[in-house]
């Protein structure tokens, strides 16, 4: 195995192992995103219109798709 192989290999690797770190922390910071927008939306956090419905799995899970919920009006 030459050293430019050996070399090459391994810049690859860090590379893939930071866009794995990337990745995971997007992931994070969009999950406390989520909550925050549903705890707003269901007036857990103070917000300018509680819904009166629990925000829904599903809506945290599509956040970056649906964007934060909608409140109702109350």
């Amino acid at each position: 195995m030459s050293k430019d192989y050996f070399n090459g290999q391994c810049k690859g690797i860090v590379q893939m192992i930071l866009r794995i770190q990337m990745e995971v922390s997007a992931s994070a910071s969009g999950f406390k995103a989520a909550s925050l927008a549903c705890n707003v939306a269901t007036g857990v956090l103070p917000g300018p219109t509680p819904a009166r419905r629990g925000c829904s799995h599903e809506i945290q899970r599509n956040i970056w798709a649906a964007g934060p919920p909608v409140p109702e009006a109350v």
